[in-house]
């Protein structure tokens, strides 16, 4: 008899956690792809998509720290900007973290707020996490990309402050073009049309 009812606990247990929806989440760099020119400068946003479960309440984005990889031989990392959609830090509603090394974006940030009043002001998403700034160096193509996700370090945390597991974590690119400078070619084509048109004029007032 003990063991029907272990077996009955344990089956009702499985149904629960299978009908439990799952956390999902997905990040963008936002543009996904752009083109700057050497010495210029770049904006990417990271954007969060929450998931709404029919049914069930949508989903909350209540912490996170992510490290983004970058080529520093094309790109520099010039600077991170917090959203707000975790609270005002300068109201204390948030704290921030910010490391930048060559190659490497470490960025963190927790929110002070409730779960509701984080349902509140995320809505249906999607948010923007915060907004990363780089410098153009040399050309060619940098990708962007989350790494080291659910190393015990580096995660998203929704509800109750449960991390998301398995998000969708896309990637992105900059790529740094040269400026146009005249060829050598052209310059000589310009050459001759002025030396031509010298000419012109000479015979033209004679």
């Amino acid at each position: 008899m003990k063991k029907v009812v272990l077996v009955l606990f344990a089956i009702g247990v499985i149904g629960l956690v299978s009908s439990a929806p799952a956390l999902a989440l997905q990040l963008d760099f936002v543009p996904s792809a752009q083109t700057i020119n050497q010495g210029g400068t770049a904006s990417v946003d990271i954007v969060a998509t929450l998931a709404q479960p029919a049914g069930a309440l949508g989903e909350i984005v209540s912490a996170y720290d992510l490290d983004v990889a970058y080529d520093p031989s094309i790109v520099t990392a010039t600077g991170v900007t917090f959203g707000t959609w975790l609270g005002d830090e300068a109201l204390f509603e948030a704290l921030t973290s910010l490391n930048l090394a060559p190659g490497l974006i470490d960025f963190a940030e927790v929110s002070f707020l409730s779960d509701a009043e984080l349902a509140l002001l995320q809505g249906t998403g999607p948010i923007t996490l915060a907004t990363l700034s780089f410098s153009g160096d040399n050309p060619g193509t940098s990708p962007l990309s989350f790494v080291h996700y659910g190393d015990g370090f580096n995660d998203i945390k929704g509800w109750n402050n449960t991390a998301y597991l398995t998000p969708t974590l896309n990637s992105g690119s900059i790529t740094v073009v040269t400026t146009g400078v005249p060829e050598p070619c052209t310059l000589l084509l310009l050459g001759f049309g002025l030396f031509g048109f010298s000419v012109l004029r000479r015979r033209a007032k004679r």
